[in-house]
């Protein structure tokens, strides 16, 4: 494992860094260092989660079509969308996906929703919001997965707020994806 700070500096982040990359999530991925505090696109927590259904489903079923005219053929992250697109993990907007953007904390729960429900994982146990200040930010198409999310223990908020549109760096979704993970006991 490649980091981009002295190990002294590894603090509450660092097994799930470890995690993701032991369980090879950032395989095709061009960066040679993690950089933990870097915040994270959509392409990228796209490829992330294709990478891990590769790891499950080796049985040639990761491949699929978009019609986003902002994902170019040759980017990294174009079989991730493809098969995420066609899996119905994710849609995008006025035939645009964003790949570049920088993913928010409701766009993942979101992504990692429908991730769930497309394989069958139990999506009963919820929890209302309302310990959030901030709940009210949380957008009406997030709602129901962030309820999912924190019921189950994937995301958590900070000094009672949950942050719905703040960006998450690396070192943040590595966290929830492992939690994500072991909470459906996948890997």
């Amino acid at each position: 494992v490649v980091f981009d700070m002295p190990i002294s500096d590894l603090n509450w982040y660092a097994p799930a860094m470890e995690f993701i990359m032991d369980n090879n999530l950032l395989n095709g991925i061009p960066n040679e260092t993690f950089e933990p505090n870097a915040f994270t696109n959509r392409g990228l927590f796209v490829s992330i989660l294709y990478n891990f259904e590769q790891l499950i489903h080796t049985d040639g079923t990761t491949t699929g079509t978009h019609t986003f005219t902002d994902v170019p053929e040759t980017a990294y992250y174009n079989n991730a969308v493809a098969w995420a697109y066609t899996n119905d993990v994710v849609n995008g907007f006025e035939n645009k996906f964003a790949p570049e953007d920088t993913i928010t904390r409701q766009e993942i729960v979101t992504i990692l929703s429908n991730y769930a429900k497309k394989n069958g994982y139990d999506m009963t146990r919820t929890q209302e919001l309302n310990e959030f200040s901030d709940a009210d930010s949380v957008a009406t198409y997030a709602l129901a997965p962030m309820e999912w999310a924190v019921g189950n223990g994937i995301i958590q908020g900070s000094d009672g707020k949950i942050m719905p549109q703040a960006t998450a760096t690396k070192a943040e979704i590595s966290q929830i994806l492992m939690q994500f993970f072991k909470q459906y006991a996948i890997l």
